[in-house]
């Protein structure tokens, strides 16, 4: 079980280090990778491309009420060819009929790594009560407001 969480990847060069061109946030492709639940969490990423690979799928996962965030909308699947991944993923999947594609989680600071939630979060009251934690980061119970935050901070009014 997975949830609750904020995932987060940059691209920040350090030296003469090569600069990273693309990442996968979430690999549930490979066989033998059965049972997970995946939900309430934000997948953040200021890499220009995400990678999906699409090679095995088992039913038993579930992944859904999360928030998916990538630079430029740079979706591409497993040949690197720019595609309507999230179509494609909700179709082949049946993952993700609730979840946020391409949408600012309005951290406070991201920068700074502050990621609670602004008031005008996308991700306030839109998870699911059924698989979310108990208490946030902070140990703030969940849900404050009429249905669990996506993310590992809850949005306290």
């Amino acid at each position: 079980l997975m949830r609750n969480n904020v995932c987060i990847a940059t691209a920040i060069p350090v030296g003469n280090a090569p600069r990273i061109k693309g990442t996968t946030l979430l690999n549930m492709w490979d066989p033998g990778v059965k049972d997970n639940i995946i939900v309430n969490n934000i997948f953040y990423t200021t890499v220009p491309a995400i990678y999906g690979y699409r090679k095995y799928i088992d039913p038993s996962n579930t992944i859904n009420y999360n928030l998916w965030k990538t630079a430029g909308n740079n979706w591409k699947d497993q040949t690197g060819t720019r595609t309507d991944y999230i179509a494609k993923f909700r179709n082949v999947t049946g993952w993700e009929a609730n979840g946020q594609w391409q949408v600012d989680p309005q951290f406070i600071n991201i920068d700074g790594g502050n990621f609670h939630l602004a008031p005008t979060s996308p991700t306030r009251n839109t998870g699911t009560n059924t698989q979310c934690a108990s208490k946030d980061f902070d140990g703030i119970t969940r849900p404050q407001e009429i249905t669990c935050d996506i993310g590992a901070y809850e949005y306290t009014p």
